[in-house]
């Protein structure tokens, strides 16, 4: 048994934790033929509906950004369209449970960072005290957006951020 995410392309509806006995499972949920993202970052793979765009299904705007936090090289040129599952992936092609940190970030309030890499610099600060990781998200992408320079975004809870910031090279 898996222990993944569904996150409605609704984004008024809550994201909800489900169990999943196999593939056939999460297709159940989404669709016989999947789109399967894996975000290296989060250690977790997105699948949606394949047929997403020609079925009219709705943006998925909350795994759109999430998937655009983990890869800005598609900032706007993918999107994910339809309900979405989140399952964790260890990088060998193995589903896994999301890794709990993913898990608590998508279904739980904290305090989260968002740090920016600028050409030539070293990643720094740029918004903090976001109370929910997908508003951070959106507060990072809007960022990479208006910043011609920035390079990548990382969104990370708020002590984890000063930590990683506070261990780079002067």
């Amino acid at each position: 048994m898996t222990t993944g995410l569904l996150i409605p392309a609704d984004a008024a509806a809550p994201i909800q934790e489900l169990t999943f006995a196999g593939v056939g499972d999460y297709r159940a949920v989404i669709s016989d033929w999947t789109n399967d993202v894996w975000l290296e970052r989060l250690g977790v793979t997105v699948h949606v509906d394949l047929g997403g765009i020609a079925k009219g299904l709705p943006l998925n705007i909350r795994a759109s950004r999430l998937m655009w936090s983990d890869r800005p090289d598609l900032i706007d040129t993918v999107k994910l369209y339809g309900d979405a599952v989140l399952v964790g992936n260890d990088g060998s092609g193995e589903e896994t449970d999301v890794p709990e940190a993913v898990h608590r970030a998508l279904t739980e309030p904290g305090e989260y960072a968002v740090l920016l890499k600028v050409a030539g610099r070293p990643w720094e600060l740029h918004s903090e005290g976001h109370e929910h990781y997908l508003e951070a998200i959106t507060t990072g992408l809007v960022l990479m957006q208006c910043w011609p320079d920035a390079e990548d975004m990382r969104v990370l809870p708020a002590a984890e951020a000063r930590q990683f910031l506070s261990s780079q090279p002067s």
